[in-house]
């Protein structure tokens, strides 16, 4: 799972990155909101490098 947060910037370049990969285990993962004043934090399930799903929550 790709968890980013403010803006998509999965494919940007480190530094510029601000997403993070979270391992996920029997259907299950865990994030912390690094930055408590985002507004947006973006999930994404992926198989095989492919977006299987994607949730979006505005704060």
């Amino acid at each position: 799972m790709v968890v980013c947060e403010n803006k998509d910037d999965e494919h940007f370049l480190a530094p510029r990155s601000q997403c993070v990969k979270i391992p996920v285990s029997n259907g299950l993962g865990e994030y912390r909101i690094r930055d408590q004043k985002c507004r947006k934090i973006i999930f994404k399930l992926k198989k095989d490098g492919r977006l299987v799903d994607e949730v979006i929550i505005t704060r």
